[in-house]
């Protein structure tokens, strides 16, 4: 058995040798230099170039960043959580049991630390007290750097419900844009402008939103700008506009609370156009809401027994939206003897995307219903668009 010594000895060597390809002269660790063949020739192993670069200076860095010759310092204090002893923790006990009020007295000759403030701020302005709220979170917003943007939105929350327009714009305004807060700044925005009638910058300050589609789960912000857009039409008095983002806002983003509020507005929904129909079932479907999505769609392909409806026909786009939208429904509910049926037809559309997402939906069902036709539908994606997203997924199906 070899020694500890002997064995590093072979695999220095070995990495050594490995290394003769590159031609690259090198030093020998000393402990293999005394002990190896002065006929060796001394090579560079290139996973471990010499010599290592010099070790920036941390002063140098800090210069650089402008945190002066140490950098900045940081004390335990620093990172101690707020609001844990002392009036302070009573403080935040009585503004998590909704106790606004008595939070802002608990927090009476308590030091005006920028968290301290901030607490008071926020059971000021959940009180009911906008005044305060709003000329302390404006104040705090130029000192305390950390929540600047949060405070900004909240100071033109509270100037808000004062009416003052043209303070909250001010605030607003001032909203970081790439903040985590820029929505509720923009909104904001177009809220206040509104009411200052300059409805022209207020669509500019949603612009960017209007197309946003909803999000797999969590805050939509694209429906919160459709329907802000929606009262911005309504106070221009333009009530086609006004109707067009309403129901844009009702189909493309069904599981929001701003479609709930939109549909009171929209009057009987049974009038809604085949489009805006179509576009609520692929919007259904995409968040998981199967069967709902199926049961708007479905009578459109196949009416009902009875029904003096005309059914739609391919290839009209949008027959063959509603026909995917069906398909992919039936697929996801695993109905897939059916989702090979209402696919299938679709190769007489002609939107190039949707014929392509269609067969790889074909293809998904056909390998549970008729395995043996899968791998053609498959293949096919990949000769007729090579180019597309999906087809490497076909071929590895």
């Amino acid at each position: 058995m070899a020694s500890p010594r002997g064995a590093l000895r072979s695999v220095l060597l070995l990495s050594i040798l490995a290394a003769t390809a590159f031609g690259q002269e090198t030093d020998f660790p000393a402990e293999v230099e005394g002990e190896s063949d002065p006929a060796f020739v001394r090579l560079v192993n290139p996973a471990f170039p010499a010599p290592p670069p010099d070790a920036p200076v941390v002063d140098q860095i800090s210069r650089q960043v402008g945190w002066g010759d140490r950098g900045p310092v940081f004390e335990r204090a620093d990172l101690a959580p707020y609001f844990t002893e002392g009036r302070a923790a009573e403080a935040k006990a009585l503004f998590d049991a909704g106790s606004y009020t008595k939070a802002v007295a608990a927090l009476d000759g308590v030091p005006d630390t920028a968290p301290i403030r901030f607490l008071r701020a926020l059971a000021a302005q959940r009180s009911g007290d906008q005044v305060f709220a709003a000329k302390e979170f404006e104040s705090l917003a130029g000192t305390y750097t950390q929540l600047r943007d949060r405070c900004l939105v909240h100071a033109g929350w509270s100037y808000e419900q004062q009416r003052d327009w043209p303070s909250a714009i001010r605030v607003f305004s001032q909203v970081s844009p790439t903040s985590r807060q820029t929505p509720d700044g923009r909104i904001g925005l177009a809220r206040a402008y509104r009411w200052q009638r300059e409805f022209k910058k207020a669509f500019e300050a949603i612009n960017e939103y209007l197309e946003r589609p909803a999000p797999p789960w969590g805050r939509d912000v694209g429906a919160e700008a459709l329907l802000v857009a929606a009262d911005l039409h309504g106070a221009k008095k333009d009530a086609k506009k006004e109707t067009e983002a309403l129901e844009k806002l009702w189909s493309r983003h069904p599981l929001s609370r701003e479609a709930i509020k939109a549909e009171p507005r929209l009057g009987d929904l049974t009038l809604m156009t085949t489009e805006v129909m179509v576009a609520r079932a692929e919007a259904l479907i995409e968040a998981h809401r199967n069967k709902e999505g199926v049961a708007i769609v479905e009578p459109m392909i196949t009416p009902p027994e009875g029904s003096t409806a005309t059914p739609l026909k391919l290839p009209e786009p949008i027959a063959c939206r509603a026909q995917f939208a069906l398909g992919k429904g039936y697929r996801k509910l695993r109905q897939h003897a059916k989702a090979v049926t209402a696919l299938a037809p679709l190769k007489k559309c002609k939107d190039p995307e949707l014929r392509a997402r269609a067969f790889f939906t074909l293809g998904f069902s056909q390998t549970f219903s008729t395995p043996g036709l899968a791998s053609g539908t498959y293949e096919g994606i990949a000769n007729a668009w090579p180019e597309h997203p999906l087809a490497d997924d076909s071929l590895f199906f």
